[in-house]
């Protein structure tokens, strides 16, 4: 068995007793490859034989054996001025050497300058003594280029064997003011987020050229404008916070620069749930609807995913994302999973145990979680939400990774995929005669892409998601859940009030719900309230109440009636079978595919010809009726019925005055001249009564008051109650 070495990075300095050291490559025999720090030089034993592991392990578990410090590339010391006179430093000094003494020995010895024949010659010249001193040679090709740029034959010295990497001073190729304005579009390109890197180099352009015709008065040269590279490197240079934040908004440079932590975290199953929505990339038919395969478009899944233990529930709807997905969604994660899948056949009792009632909901900032509906509903299920942060998609990292393993499951696969609607235009794609997945294969699939999911290994948990439910299971003995979650469906829905009769409630125009058990249960409860209007409007007819009625647009399969009686709602199924799972949306969509049929056999006008061939047929068949109803129509018109007006504006002429035109008379209400004090109108006398009309009583005078006096209401002599006069002089 091979020894394992500590772990550390190569770029570690180790050091032994005070020597420091550096440790570049462990070999299959257990010998080290360590070199010294101060003058790469290979280290070496007292012994003569290289560092094996066992010595390093050795020393190390002794304690002479440390890291003297991270990440340090060189550490040296600097040489005096009798070490070093040519000013060389540490490595370089020591390279100096080194090349300098390759090249005068192969200059002695008149080598060729071919790779073959330098190769020879470092052969002879490397012998032991010189490769411990000088190290191992170096290739051919590298001393060729040292003969050609490291001085000429007899001149080399020190300064011209010794690397320069970097040493010379750069000269700047672009003038100052040119490097001024390549700031300044820099910083022009993160004042706006329409600005893009080539119009940034536009204006920098565009002032250089300015600046250009300034020199040009001046007699000075023209400059160039630096390269739109060059302005990328400048833009990445001035980047920070601020800049990032003018450009891109705050939110964004915060959720760029500030620390986002470690995300959401759990302490046991079912804690917190992190719940989704995701359009399904492929395109989806109904075979539902006859022998014809109807097009349902892209379909929505909807997910709940268990943080602590990566499980993860998962609802296929043919709707937009909505409130009802989600509660289909807690509803459906709620409930035991007994479908069983060829994949999770062996853990079929596991699998179909993940299920439980959420403490925590952790959704995004959508309509449908953050409305007061969404609220509502989730308190009244006794489930707490807590929404991620705006711009931040870090807290629901966990379940946005998912979608990309779903997607590496199925959709990528699968022979629908949806590509561009351009490409599939251009292609010719129809979905009502191409190529398309089942609803009910689909279904099957996300059920085996789950149980797959559960059973493999997870990298973030590093574990299998299964695994650590049942690990839960054991320790908790007991999963919380909704005991009656069909509330979940009464607690939310759309509201409608629709008449409920002995035949059950008919809904959307086309379809009846009755189940007899129940519509039963609730006409005997209410059917004293309809006998008593039957009676009231004379009429006898079967029962007709008005109730409040909820359903969901997801799933049309039932709906639930309000009983006041009861206090509580009750459910009325459908008995059409192709409703079941059926949405709100595709019901209309199969409404309008029969409208389309229906269009594609008749057109209104030709069934509207067809009643008048019919009528024609009629009168045909009965003359006399017929000239009866043309005499009737004849005296209609005769008598004026049914004529059009003329619309006609009648303009009424003023007439003229000796100034011109007639002069306006403007006129106030009356309200503020009426004698009889604002009494009400008796309107016309009745004409069947006796005797004649009392005269009316005079008005009364109004009440003036008195100093030191009182005014009485309990006039006996006047037969008009006081509280009946006129007290607006008061």
């Amino acid at each position: 068995m091979r020894l394992a070495l500590p772990r550390f990075d190569k770029s570690d300095i180790l050091d032994h007793e005070g020597l420091l050291l550096r440790l570049e490559r462990q070999w299959d025999d257990g010998t080290l490859s360590i070199t010294r720090v101060r003058s790469d030089r290979p280290f070496m034993l007292d012994s003569g034989e290289h560092p094996t592991t066992m010595w390093f392990l050795t020393e190390w578990g002794a304690g002479r054996l440390r890291i003297a410090s991270d990440k340090v590339s060189t550490i040296h010391d600097r040489p005096t001025k009798e070490q070093d006179p040519t000013g060389l430093e540490g490595w370089r000094l020591d390279e100096a050497r080194r090349v300098q003494f390759i090249l005068v020995t192969l200059d002695r010895l008149a080598c060729p300058q071919s790779n073959k024949a330098i190769n020879r010659h470092l052969a002879k010249v490397f012998t032991p003594e010189v490769a411990a001193k000088y190290g191992d040679a170096p290739p051919g090709s590298t001393v060729r280029k040292w003969m050609k740029s490291r001085g000429a034959v007899g001149h080399r010295t020190l300064a011209n064997s010794a690397p320069k990497p970097g040493a010379g001073p750069r000269v700047k190729r672009l003038d100052s003011e040119v490097l001024k304005l390549r700031t300044d579009a820099a910083l022009w390109y993160w004042t706006a987020r329409e600005i893009s890197l080539e119009d940034a180099h536009a204006e920098h352009v565009a002032w250089v050229d300015d600046y250009n015709k300034k020199r040009a008065l001046d007699g000075l040269a023209r400059v160039t404008a630096c390269e739109i590279e060059w302005l990328r490197v400048r833009i990445c240079q001035v980047q920070d916070y601020d800049t990032y934040s003018t450009k891109f908004g705050k939110a964004k440079a915060d959720g760029f620069y500030k620390a986002g932590g470690i995300g959401v975290r759990a302490s046991r199953f079912l804690e917190i749930g992190i719940i989704d929505h995701h359009t399904f990339d492929a395109w989806v038919g109904l075979e539902e609807i006859g022998d014809e395969l109807l097009p349902a478009g892209r379909p929505t899944i909807t997910a709940v995913f268990d943080v602590f233990t990566g499980c993860v529930s998962a609802v296929l709807h043919f709707t937009p994302p909505s409130l009802f997905n989600m509660l289909d969604a807690i509803k459906h994660a709620n409930r035991p999973k007994m479908r069983r899948t060829r994949v999770g056949a062996e853990k079929y009792e596991l699998l179909a145990s993940i299920y439980g009632r959420f403490d925590t909901i952790l959704p995004d900032n959508a309509w449908e979680f953050t409305g007061t509906s969404g609220q509502d509903s989730l308190q009244d299920l006794g489930t707490h939400i807590d929404w991620s942060r705006a711009g931040y998609p870090k807290d629901k990292a966990l379940l946005e990774r998912w979608w990309g393993t779903l997607i590496s499951y199925l959709s990528s696969k699968l022979p629908a995929t949806v590509f561009d609607p351009r490409v599939m235009k251009d292609l010719g794609y129809d979905a009502s005669k191409d190529t398309v997945v089942a609803a009910s294969d689909l279904r099957e699939l996300l059920a085996e892409a789950l149980a797959f999911y559960h059973i493999n290994l997870h990298n973030g948990l590093n574990a299998q998601p299964a695994r650590l439910w049942e690990k839960e299971l054991k320790k908790w003995e007991t999963i919380p859940v909704f005991v009656d979650d069909r509330q979940i469906d009464q607690i939310m829905g759309m509201v409608e009030e629709k008449t409920l009769t002995t035949a059950g409630i008919k809904m959307f125009n086309c379809v009846w719900y009755n189940q007899p058990h129940n519509l039963e249960a609730i006409i005997s409860r209410n059917a004293a309230d309809d006998a008593s209007g039957r009676r009231r409007r004379g009429k006898k007819r079967s029962v007709g109440l008005r109730f409040k009625v909820k359903y969901n647009p997801a799933d049309l399969s039932q709906v639930h009636v309000y009983d006041p009686s009861l206090g509580d709602y009750v459910t009325l199924e459908c008995k059409e079978d192709f409703l079941r799972g059926l949405s709100k949306k595709h019901l209309d969509a199969l409404l309008k595919w029969v409208e389309v049929q229906n269009l594609a056999f008749n057109t209104p006008h030709d069934r509207k010809i067809a009643r008048a061939t019919l009528n024609e047929a009629i009168r045909d068949a009965a003359p006399h009726v017929a000239q009866r109803q043309r005499n009737a129509f004849a005296a209609l018109i005769d008598r004026g019925a049914g004529a059009e007006t003329s619309g006609n504006i009648v303009v009424s002429h003023v007439p003229s005055s000796y100034s011109g035109m007639a002069p306006v008379t403007g006129h106030e209400t009356a309200v503020a001249t009426r004698s009889d004090g604002g009494r009400k109108p008796r309107g016309p006398r009745n004409r069947n009564a006796r005797g004649r009309r009392k005269a009316d009583s005079p008005v009364a005078a109004p009440l003036l008051p008195t100093t030191g006096g009182a005014v009485s209401f309990s006039d006996a002599t006047s037969s008009e109650c006081a509280a009946d006069r006129d007290w607006s002089g008061l």
